[in-house]
C-alpha cells in the first residue's frame, strides 16, 4: 500500500531567519508516516538513495536530466535556423541523446560534465553527510556521477578509508571516528571517465551482477528513504522490485508526484510512504531535529554547465555536429527534415579541412546507412538501395567491416521487399558469416532477423512461421546481450506479427507491449506509436473495441506529434475501422475517407487496397451494398496488380458479404469457394472463419458453422463467438 504524506515543513537556518510553514503544526498533519521514519533514522538508521535532484541547486548547479537534454540540443542546433519547439513536445531521454553522440563522435561528451567534477557541494549533500554523522543515515546509494557527496565528507571532518572492494568509482567508504559510511556509486564516477554508465546501450544491458549483489546487500530488509530519485532507470528498477526492502519512504517534489509506472510498481509492492515536500526543506528539518550544526563556507567561483556544453559543441568538427543532429533528427521521427540535415553534412564533410581521411569516410557511411533507410520508410526502394551500394563501395578498410556487413543486412531487407527470397538469403548468409568471423553481435542479430523474414515472408507453412520466431528469439538475445534497445524493438514487433497471423492475439499484445515499454524508455516515438497502433488492432479484432479505440487514439496523436504524415493516416484508418466495429459509422467513415484520399495521393496501393475494403464495409453496413461492390472491384483488382494475397481474401469476403445481402446468393457462395482457399494459404485464420461462418448459412451447412465456431474460439474472439452460436440456435431450432 502506499500512504501519501503532503508536509512543507519550515525551519531556520543558522541565522534564526524563518522560512516556510511552522514545523510543528506540518509535522502534527502528518505525524503517523513522517514520526516513524524519524524514529527509524534516530534508532538504526537509513539508507538514503540519492538521485541528480540531490544535486540541483548551487553551487553544485546540475540541472535535472530533462533540462540537461533540452540545453544540449539547443548548444547543438544553434546555428541551424531550426525551431527547437520540435524537442519540446518529442525530447529524447539523456542517455538516448548521449548514445547517438558516442556513436557519431566517440565518448568525448565527458567534457560537458566538467561541472560534475568541479564544483562545490551544495546544502543538500552537506546535510546528508551531517546526518551520517550522527547515526541517522547507515549508507548512501547514488546514480550520480559528480563528486559532491564526497567533497561533503571531506569538510566534516571524514577521511576515505580502503575497503576491500577497491574499484572507487563503485564503492568508497568514509569514516568518522567510530563511523563508517559506504558510498555506492552504481551509474560511475567523472573521476573515472570510463566507470559511467551515461547511455542507453548501458542501461539497457543492466547492472552487473556484482553492482546488483553490493546493491541488494545494503538495501535487503532495511528501511530506504528514496531523495531526488525518479525510478525510471531501467537497469536499476528491476533490482529495486526484486529485493527485499523493509520500508520505504519517497521524497517527492511538488504537489504532485507525476509517478513514472516503474516507480509506481516498486511503491506497490512494498509498505510505501510518499512525502511530497522540497528535497532542502526536508533536510533542513531533519538537520534541526538531529542538532548537528552546519557552518557556512566560502563558495568557489561555480562552473555553469550551460558554459561547457557550450564549449564542448564548439569544440566539435562541423561536419560532425551536422551528422549527430541528423542522426537526432532521423531517431525521433523528423525523417524529411533528417535528410535535409544529410544532405548538408555531406556538404559540409566536402570541405570540412579537419577532417582525416578516415573520419570522412565514416561520416558518408553514416549518412549513406541514415538516408537509406529514410527512403525505406518512405518506400523509395531504389534510391535506399543506392545508398547501400554507396556503403559497400566505402567501406573496403577493416575498419569498416561492420558497416558493411550492416549494408549487406539493408540490401537483404530490400531484396525481400521486392519477394526476391534466394538473394535475399544470400545476403543475410553472407552477412553472417561476417558477423560469426568478426564477433560483431549486433550484425548477427540482424542477419539472423533477416532469415526470419524470409520464413515469414515468403510462400510459407506452419513449420516455417515457427522456425521464423525461433530466429526472431535467438536475435532477440543477441539484441539484450549487445544493449541494443532497437534490435529488441523490432524482434518483439516481428515476434508480435507472427502470432497475431496465427490468431495468438494475447502474445501479440504481450511482445507488442514489451516493445511500447523499451519506446518509452528510449523516447522513441515512432516505435511508440506504431507499437500502440499494433496494440489497438489487435484489440479490434478480439472485439475489444474501446480497449483498441484508447490505443489507436494515442497512436495517432503521437504521429501527429512528430509529422509522420504516413502513420498518421494508417492508424487515423484503423481507428476507423475500430469506429466502424463499435457501431459509430460516420466517424469511422470520415477518418477511413482520409486515410483513402492520403494513399491515393501518395500512390502507395499496398495501405490503399486496405482502406478501400474498409470503406466497402462501411457501406455494407450502412445497407449501400451496390456501391461497397464497385469499391471492393477497386480493391480486388489493385490486390491483383501488386499480388496483395492477404488483402485480397479479406476485399472477396466482404464483396461475398454485400453479394449475400443483394440476395444473390450464388455469386456470393462463388465467391467464397475462391477466397477459402485463398485464406487457408495465407494462414489468415480470422478470414478462414469468417468465409466458413457465411458458406454455412449459404448452403446451410452446420459442419462449417462449427469449424467457423472451433477457430474464433481458439483466437478468442468472442463477438464473433456468440454471433455463430446464435445461427447454429437457428438452425437447431428448425
Amino acid at each position: 500500500m502506499i500512504y501519501t504524506i503532503i508536509a512543507n515543513i519550515g525551519f531556520k537556518d543558522s541565522t534564526n531567519i524563518y522560512y516556510g510553514i511552522n514545523f510543528r503544526t506540518i509535522e502534527n498533519l502528518s505525524s503517523d508516516k513522517l514520526h516513524r521514519l524519524i524514529k527509524q533514522m534516530k534508532s538504526k538508521g537509513v539508507v538514503i538513495f540519492c538521485g541528480a535532484a540531490v544535486s540541483e541547486k548551487k553551487p553544485s548547479s546540475i540541472p535535472l536530466t530533462s533540462k540537461f537534454t533540452l540545453s544540449l540540443l539547443t548548444k547543438l542546433f544553434q546555428n541551424e535556423n531550426y525551431d527547437i519547439e520540435d524537442f519540446k513536445e518529442n525530447l529524447p531521454r539523456l542517455e538516448t541523446l548521449l548514445q547517438i553522440i558516442r556513436d557519431a563522435h566517440g565518448e568525448t561528451f565527458i567534457d560537458a560534465l566538467k561541472p560534475m567534477e568541479y564544483n562545490s557541494p551544495n546544502r543538500n549533500h552537506r546535510i546528508i553527510v551531517e546526518l551520517a554523522k550522527c547515526g541517522w543515515i547507515s549508507h548512501i546509494v547514488t546514480t550520480n556521477f559528480d563528486l559532491f557527496l564526497e567533497k561533503a565528507f571531506r569538510i566534516s571532518g571524514f577521511s576515505e578509508s580502503k575497503n576491500s572492494f577497491g574499484d572507487k568509482s563503485l564503492l568508497k567508504t568514509f569514516k568518522f571516528k567510530n563511523i563508517e559510511i559506504p558510498l555506492l556509486k552504481l551509474h560511475g564516477c567523472i573521476s573515472e571517465p570510463s566507470s559511467l554508465i551515461a547511455t542507453i546501450r548501458q542501461f539497457a544491458i543492466g547492472l552487473p551482477e556484482i553492482k546488483q549483489d553490493l546493491l541488494l546487500s545494503i538495501i535487503d530488509k532495511k528501511p530506504i528513504l528514496f531523495i531526488g530519485y525518479s525510478g525510471s532507470d531501467f537497469d536499476i528498477s528491476p533490482v529495486l522490485f526484486d529485493s527485499k526492502m523493509n520500508e520505504i519512504w519517497w521524497l517527492s517534489r511538488g504537489k504532485k508526484s507525476g509517478m513514472n509506472p516503474k516507480r509506481e510498481r516498486i511503491m506497490s509492492k512494498f509498505k510505501s510512504n510518499e512525502i511530497i515536500m522540497d528535497i532542502s526543506e526536508f533536510l533542513e528539518a531533519r538537520l534541526k531535529q538531529s542538532e548537528q550544526k552546519l557552518e557556512d563556507l566560502q563558495l568557489e567561483e561555480t562552473l555553469e554547465i550551460e558554459k561547457t556544453i557550450d564549449r564542448w559543441v564548439k569544440g566539435i568538427y562541423p561536419a560532425m555536429r551536422l551528422l549527430i543532429c541528423a542522426n537526432i533528427l532521423h531517431f525521433l521521427g523528423f525523417i524529411d527534415k533528417s535528410l535535409y540535415f544529410y544532405s548538408k553534412t555531406r556538404e559540409k564533410c566536402l570541405e570540412d579541412g579537419n577532417l582525416d581521411s578516415i573520419e570522412k569516410i565514416k561520416v558518408q557511411i553514416a549518412c549513406a546507412l541514415g538516408e537509406g533507410e529514410i527512403l525505406e520508410k518512405k518506400e523509395n526502394r531504389t534510391d535506399a538501395k543506392k545508398r547501400y551500394l554507396e556503403v559497400l563501395k566505402i567501406s573496403r578498410d577493416d575498419k569498416f567491416i561492420p558497416m558493411k556487413c550492416l549494408a549487406f543486412c539493408k540490401i537483404g531487407k530490400l531484396l525481400i521487399d521486392s519477394a526476391n527470397w534466394d538473394d535475399a538469403k544470400l545476403k543475410y548468409m553472407g552477412a553472417l558469416k561476417i558477423a560469426n568471423d568478426n564477433n560483431l553481435i549486433d550484425q548477427q542479430a540482424m542477419a539472423l532477423s533477416g532469415l526470419a523474414d524470409i520464413l515469414y515472408y515468403a510462400p510459407k507453412n506452419e513449420s516455417e512461421l515457427e522456425k521464423a520466431i525461433g530466429y526472431y528469439q535467438e536475435s532477440l538475445l543477441n539484441y539484450q546481450h549487445s544493449g541494443n534497445l532497437q534490435g529488441q524493438m523490432d524482434c518483439y514487433e516481428d515476434i508480435a506479427s507472427i502470432v497475431y497471423l496465427k490468431g495468438r492475439y494475447d502474445l501479440a499484445i504481450e511482445n507488442d507491449s514489451m516493445c511500447l515499454e523499451l519506446a518509452k524508455d528510449m523516447g522513441d516515438k515512432y516505435k511508440e506509436a506504431f507499437s500502440l497502433g499494433n496494440i489497438g488492432t489487435c484489440y479490434v479484432t478480439k472485439g475489444e473495441f474501446l480497449k483498441g479505440i484508447e490505443k489507436l487514439e494515442k497512436a495517432v496523436r503521437v504521429c501527429e506529434s512528430i509529422g509522420d504524415s504516413d502513420r498518421f493516416h494508417q492508424y487515423l484508418g484503423n481507428l476507423g475501422r475500430a469506429y466502424m466495429e463499435f457501431g459509430k459509422l460516420q466517424h469511422a467513415r470520415e477518418k477511413i475517407q482520409k486515410a483513402v484520399k492520403w494513399f491515393e495521393q501518395t500512390k502507395n496501393k499496398s495501405y490503399l487496397v486496405h482502406y478501400l475494403t474498409a470503406l466497402g464495409e462501411i457501406s455494407i453496413r450502412e445497407g449501400k451494398n451496390k456501391d461497397a461492390i464497385g469499391i471492393l472491384n477497386r480493391s480486388i483488382a489493385i490486390c491483383k496488380e501488386i499480388n496483395d494475397r492477404y488483402e485480397l481474401v479479406h476485399a472477396l469476403y466482404f464483396k461475398a458479404i454485400a453479394q449475400f445481402e443483394l440476395g444473390n446468393k450464388e455469386g456470393s457462395l462463388m465467391i467464397c469457394r475462391i477466397a477459402l482457399p485463398i485464406s487457408l494459404e495465407q494462414e489468415d485464420r480470422y478470414m478462414e472463419g469468417a468465409l466458413k461462418e457465411l458458406r454455412g448459412e449459404l448452403e446451410n451447412d452446420i459442419s462449417f458453422l462449427n469449424e467457423a465456431l472451433e477457430i474464433f474460439t481458439t483466437l478468442g474472439v468472442e463477438n464473433k463467438i456468440q454471433e455463430i452460436k446464435q445461427t447454429i440456435m437457428k438452425y437447431n431450432a428448425k
